[in-house]
C-alpha cells in the first residue's frame, strides 16, 4: 500500500475519532434535558415550601389574633357588668374608656385577623397550583428520561460501530505513521493530519517550502510540516 493510501485511511481514522468524540458528547448533552428539568422541579419544590411556610405563619398569626379579641370580648362582658353596677360617676367613665379602647383593640385585630386569614386562602390556592405544576413537570421528567434513554441506546450503538471502523482502520495503517499520528494526536493540537493546498498548510496555514512539497508528491514517505509539525498531505480536489 502507498502513502497516498496509507494518508488516505489515516485521514478517514481521524474523521472517525472525530465521528466518535461528537457523538459521545452529544450523548453526554442528552444529560442537560435532564438536568434541566430537575432544576424547574427543585424550584417549585423551593417555591412551595416557602408558600408553605408563609401560610403556617400567617394562620398562627390569625389564631394568636382571634384569641386576643376573644379575651377583649370576655373582659368587656366583665367590665359591662361592673358598669352596670357601679355608683361612681369616676369609676363608670374609667370602666366605659376600658370598653371602648378593648372593642377599638378587637377591632384592629379583626381587620388585621380577615387579612391573615384572606393571605392563608390565597397561599392555600397557591400551593394547590405549584403542586399541579410539580406533578405536571415530573410526568414531563419522565417523558424526557425515556426519550434521552432511547436516544442514549442509539448512541451507544452508532459509537459501538465507529469503535469497530476504528479498530480495523488502525490495523490497516502502518504501525510507524500509526505511531507518529497517535503521538501528534494525544498532545494538544486538535488535528494530526492535515491537507495542503497552494503550499499552505491546512492547520497553521503557513507556506510549505517547495522541499517538502516535492516529498509530499513522491509519496514515499510521512512528511511533517516544518513549523507545527503535524502529518501533511496533498489536497488533490483541485
Amino acid at each position: 500500500m502507498d502513502m497516498k493510501e496509507q494518508l488516505n485511511r489515516l485521514m478517514l481514522l481521524q474523521s472517525t475519532q472525530k465521528d466518535i468524540a461528537r457523538a459521545r458528547k452529544d450523548k453526554a448533552d442528552l444529560q442537560k434535558d435532564v438536568k434541566s428539568r430537575l432544576n424547574v422541579i427543585e424550584q417549585l419544590e423551593a417555591d412551595i415550601e416557602k408558600v408553605h411556610e408563609e401560610r403556617i405563619a400567617n394562620q398562627k398569626k390569625g389564631d394568636a389574633l382571634e384569641l386576643n379579641i376573644q379575651a377583649k370580648k370576655e373582659e368587656n362582658h366583665k367590665l359591662q357588668i361592673q358598669l352596670n353596677t357601679t355608683k361612681s360617676q369616676k369609676d363608670y367613665d374609667a370602666i366605659r374608656k376600658n370598653i371602648l379602647n378593648n372593642k377599638a383593640d378587637a377591632s384592629k385585630w379583626e381587620d388585621e385577623e380577615l387579612e391573615a386569614l384572606e393571605q392563608v386562602d390565597s397561599q392555600k390556592k397557591k400551593e394547590a397550583e405549584l403542586k399541579a405544576r410539580i406533578s405536571e413537570e415530573k410526568n414531563k421528567l419522565q417523558d424526557v428520561k425515556n426519550a434521552v434513554k432511547q436516544s442514549e441506546k442509539k448512541y451507544d450503538a452508532d459509537i459501538e460501530k465507529l469503535s469497530e471502523k476504528k479498530r480495523r482502520l488502525r490495523e490497516q495503517i502502518d504501525t510507524d505513521l500509526l505511531s507518529k499520528y497517535d503521538q501528534i494526536a494525544n498532545s494538544s493540537i486538535r488535528r494530526a493530519l492535515v491537507k495542503v493546498k497552494g503550499r499552505v498548510c491546512g492547520g497553521c496555514f503557513t507556506q510549505v517550502p517547495k522541499q517538502l512539497e516535492n516529498e509530499l508528491m513522491r509519496r514515499d514517505k510521512a512528511v511533517l510540516c516544518h513549523n507545527c509539525g503535524r502529518i501533511l498531505m496533498l489536497d488533490e480536489t483541485g
